[in-house]
């Protein structure tokens, strides 16, 4: 597995419907993991990565789904599960952003994070 199924798996297992890469058409709520810079693992300057997310048609849950998203992963240390890597440090690299909404009225919100793996 690669450093977003990793955290897309950590973030299903708390309480999150999330995948990596691609975001799906359904579910409306949902969270997407992007690669944005994955370097090796015990590279210095770590890796980065984006999580989007999407509310349900006509209601306003992303912000608060990406602002949990971001407090669960900011400052994390430790496995994300039985067969992941060790992450040295995860930090929140930008606060969340609006993206706008997509074209079925659903808003999207997105939080860039770096992460150093052991």
């Amino acid at each position: 597995m690669e450093l977003i199924d990793h955290i897309a798996e950590y973030l299903n297992g708390n309480g999150f419907t999330a995948v990596s890469g691609a975001m799906p058409i359904a579910p409306d709520r949902i969270a997407a993991v992007y690669a944005t810079g994955v370097r090796p693992r015990g590279d210095d300057e770590g890796s980065r990565f984006q999580v989007m997310v999407r509310s349900e048609a006509d209601r306003d849950t992303a912000m608060a789904d990406a602002l949990a998203i971001a407090d669960l992963l900011d400052d994390f240390s430790g496995m994300t599960g039985i067969d992941s890597p060790y992450f040295a440090r995860i930090v929140l690299e930008s606060g969340v952003a609006a993206l706008g909404a997509d074209e079925n009225r659903r808003a999207l919100y997105s939080a860039n994070f770096r992460a150093w793996i052991c």
